[in-house]
Order: C-alpha cells, then sequence, then structure tokens
C-alpha cells in the first residue's frame, strides 16, 4: 500500500467501532501518519497486508472519578496502524485462538462504519447457515 493509496492523512476526523466506545473514547483527529522502515509486523495484521504506515490518533476520552463520581473529559495518543483504519478485510474483531483482538477499528465517517458492520453481519450468517446446513438444515 502506497501512501497514495492510503486515504487517510493528518487532520482528519475518526470514529471508533462500538467496542472500542466502552474505554471511554469519543472521537479523534489524525495527528500523524509514519511509514514504517522495519518491516514490523503488527499481531492480528492479516498475512496479505503490507502494513506500511503507523497512525497516532488524538482521541477524546471521557472517564469517571471514582472518588466523587463525577464525568470528565481527557484527551489521549491512540497508536494504530493502516489496516485497522477503513478496514476492507477480514480484521478480527472477536477473540480468537491465538488470543488476537481488534478492540479499536477506526472509520472516517459513519457510512464507512455501517458498510463495515453490514459486512462483519453478513459474514456472521453466512458462517451460521453453512453450520447448520451441516447438520441437515434446508433452506425453503
Amino acid at each position: 500500500m502506497s501512501k497514495e493509496e492510503f486515504n487517510v492523512k493528518v487532520g482528519d476526523k475518526v470514529i471508533a467501532n462500538d467496542e472500542f466506545h466502552w474505554f471511554g473514547f469519543i472521537d479523534g483527529e489524525v495527528i500523524e501518519v509514519i511509514p514504517y522502515k522495519d518491516g514490523t509486523r503488527m499481531s492480528n495484521e492479516p498475512s496479505f497486508n503490507d502494513n506500511n504506515f503507523g497512525v497516532t490518533i488524538l482521541g477524546r476520552f471521557k472517564g469517571r472519578d471514582s472518588m466523587t463520581d463525577v464525568e470528565y473529559e481527557y484527551t489521549r495518543r491512540v497508536y494504530t496502524c493502516d489496516f485497522k483504519i477503513n478496514p476492507k478485510f477480514d480484521v478480527s474483531v472477536e477473540w480468537t485462538g491465538y488470543g488476537s483482538y481488534a478492540k479499536a477499528l477506526f472509520f472516517t465517517s459513519e457510512k464507512t462504519k455501517d458498510e463495515f458492520n453490514e459486512m462483519i453481519r453478513n459474514q456472521k450468517m453466512k458462517y451460521h447457515l453453512s453450520r447448520a446446513k451441516a447438520y441437515g438444515y434446508e433452506e425453503n
């Protein structure tokens, strides 16, 4: 993947998948795109991905003070890689036998996020139907 093909640039706003909102993530902005030079491979990375870019996101999070029970906002840097932003191929969003889990996937629009969630839903439905057919289920 060349830098031209990677369509996220500094200043782009990103939203996270629903699972990462459990960690208090509100929204974020890309503040740095770094090319990898050492061929480092990330865990949970598809084997066919070149994974050429690291991405730093300045994220807004919400937290709750345990002493006063007051909610507050803070900013924090989140480091990720190119295949977890607007993913178009199989990124594990569940625990696997290897313990890999993509807690944070980022999207540049709600439309892109909805399309990804629909793809995952269809993929799971096809899997369940194929397993049911293996046990004798027949579609009408």
